[in-house]
């Protein structure tokens, strides 16, 4: 087996946050998975639109939500843009479906980030605990780490 070569991994310090659409599934049942992709792909363009002037990237699509990372040192633009990102996320699903609310959990922390997938099928990604400490956190409202409160203090 062969896959990304060890060193093409690094340790980086990021600020990340995942951002979730609630209701998302028990609309698509109502909605259609037609009508719900388009939703969300207007979603991701929305979300890509509101974080790129803070330095804002996509790191993964994951359905409904998303996981973003931005540069430690530009963590309070980040945080602006988050909650920008929340309020015209909200309103934009809201308008196709007013069950549905955009929550985002915010962190900071030391992942391992690079090349992650099969060979020839390699994408940039993070992954670490202080990742999946975030996705423990609750869904709902605006959720920041102890980690990501202590860096914008």
């Amino acid at each position: 087996m062969t896959g990304s070569q060890p060193s093409a991994l690094t340790t980086t310090d990021v600020v990340f946050a995942i951002v979730h659409t609630t209701a998302a599934t028990k609309v698509c049942v109502d909605k259609g998975d037609l009508a719900m992709a388009r939703q969300i792909n207007a979603f991701y363009t929305l979300a890509a639109e509101t974080v790129r002037p803070a330095g804002g990237t996509v790191a993964k699509l994951l359905g409904d939500g998303m996981l973003l990372r931005f540069p430690p040192q530009r963590a309070r633009e980040a945080a602006t843009a988050l909650r920008s990102l929340q309020q015209k996320g909200t309103d934009l699903w809201q308008r196709f479906d007013s069950r549905c609310r955009v929550t985002v959990s915010v962190g900071f922390g030391s992942v391992v980030a690079g090349p992650f997938g099969p060979a020839g099928e390699e994408r940039d990604d993070i992954y670490g605990d202080a990742l999946n400490r975030l996705f423990k956190m609750p869904y709902e409202g605006f959720n920041v780490s102890p980690e990501f409160a202590q860096l914008t203090s």
